[in-house]
């Protein structure tokens, strides 16, 4: 079968019916922004490279830049069995990206942290929405951790400590069910900005004046500067 107009594509080995098909080509090299010759949608596949042995990889013209030059994208990186082993994002990063021996890398990035390399990686996924533990607290004091939540239930209060550490992007929420509500106290070097008003630095501290005063707060510099994100009630700051 062949569509009038458009010459068929036969790539590599197959042999069922003549139909048209994305064109394929054979490099023996990575494709460059030089590559330009081909039209928008041509599928390359590397044969064996003698400098880096990169037989299998498969490369796609994704588009042309406003400098003419060709944008390719790398499709899968070539291996000995089939499957696909790596993906790349259209800024040339591969998120996910095997070594071969079946350990898979992954790349971190928002909402994604990685420690560690190679094999035995620790990922850390930020879940944004509804991704907070919550936990009943009944103790005198109690230190924060970031992405969690808590109810102040003490009819003494419930004096909580900032977290020492935080990443930018790091919440936690603290909310009283109990009349003795909560305070929030400070480490050395932070400060809590709460719409207009901050806290002092380092000696600040925010504290409930009834029951169902919440506060969400995010860490927007690294460890030391805070804002309030959502409140409810009347927040007394110091």
């Amino acid at each position: 079968m062949t569509i009038p107009g458009y010459p068929y594509q036969n790539p590599l080995n197959y042999t069922g019916n003549k139909v048209n098909l994305v064109p394929i080509a054979i490099f023996y090299r990575e494709p460059t922004v030089n590559d330009k010759k081909y039209r928008i949608g041509t599928v390359i596949i590397i044969g064996k490279d003698p400098v880096n042995v990169s037989q299998g990889d498969l490369w796609y013209l994704a588009n042309f830049d406003s400098s003419g030059d060709a944008i390719w994208l790398q499709l899968l990186t070539g291996a000995a069995s089939p499957g696909i082993d790596s993906i790349t994002t259209d800024d040339g990063a591969p998120p996910v990206d095997p070594d071969g021996n079946g350990n898979v890398n992954i790349v971190g990035g928002i909402g994604c942290t990685v420690t560690g390399q190679g094999p035995g990686d620790t990922v850390t996924i930020d879940v944004m929405a509804g991704g907070f533990d919550f936990e009943l607290i009944q103790t005198a004091t109690h230190t924060i951790e970031t992405g969690h939540g808590y109810f102040a239930d003490r009819g003494a209060g419930v004096t909580f400590t900032m977290p020492a550490t935080a990443n930018v992007g790091d919440r936690f929420i603290v909310t009283t069910v109990n009349a003795g509500g909560f305070t929030i106290n400070e480490n050395a070097g932070q400060d809590i900005r709460i719409g207009s008003a901050i806290t002092t630095v380092t000696t600040g501290s925010l504290a409930s004046t009834a029951i169902g005063d919440c506060l969400e707060i995010v860490c927007y510099i690294q460890d030391t500067n805070f804002l309030v994100l959502d409140s409810m009630g009347n927040i007394t700051v110091v």
